[in-house]
């Protein structure tokens, strides 16, 4: 009885996240994007940074405001009031070091000086051993991107009815990171 205690516990807080987004992407469906963290100056920023860190033009509207929604959710239900409070004043240090390198905000700036400002950010945080807030906005994005519906059928190898589970597939013979749940059936 306490295995299988065990067993269905690290299985559930394992799927919850998955359930988050999902939650998250209904919602932006069915009511549009209301946040309780983020204002609309840090949406507009981080909306810009998340089509910069996923540009495929393919993935719907719904799925981005959805991965707002769910950075909004995160640092709502999950951080304390400083982390969010951090969080806040790190999106308006990200667009006045912008506006000190470039002479413009984020949002103004060309496309290939957004790249450019992105790309040392991403330097950055390769190379620093703590957290910073573009590494945070970017594994939260990719969190909830490959949490959804279209991230995991799309991007991933999505297999609903697995068979037996074979650990050490070569990537070469599968061709995309494999992924198999029952989060769809709510």
């Amino acid at each position: 009885l306490k295995k299988t205690a065990a067993v269905l516990g690290t299985g559930l807080t394992l799927t919850s996240p998955s359930f988050l987004m999902q939650a998250c992407v209904e919602k932006v469906k069915k009511y549009g994007l209301q946040t309780q963290v983020i204002n609309d100056f840090d949406l507009s920023i981080l909306e810009e940074i998340i089509y910069q860190i996923i540009p495929d033009k393919e993935v719907p509207k719904h799925v981005r405001q959805s991965l707002l929604l769910y950075i909004d959710t995160t640092l709502d239900d999950y951080s304390p009031k400083d982390i969010r409070d951090t969080f806040k004043t790190e999106v308006i240090n990200f667009d006045t070091n912008c506006k000190d390198k470039y002479g413009s905000a984020f949002l103004e700036c060309s496309k290939r000086q957004k790249v450019e400002y992105l790309t040392a950010l991403e330097l950055d945080f390769v190379k620093s051993a703590n957290n910073t807030f573009y590494g945070n906005v970017k594994q939260m994005a990719f969190d909830g991107f490959f949490q959804s519906k279209y991230g995991i059928t799309t991007y991933l190898e999505y297999n609903p009815i697995p068979g037996s589970y074979l650990g050490c597939v070569p990537f070469d013979e599968v061709g995309k990171i494999q992924y198999s749940n029952d989060v769809f059936k709510l």
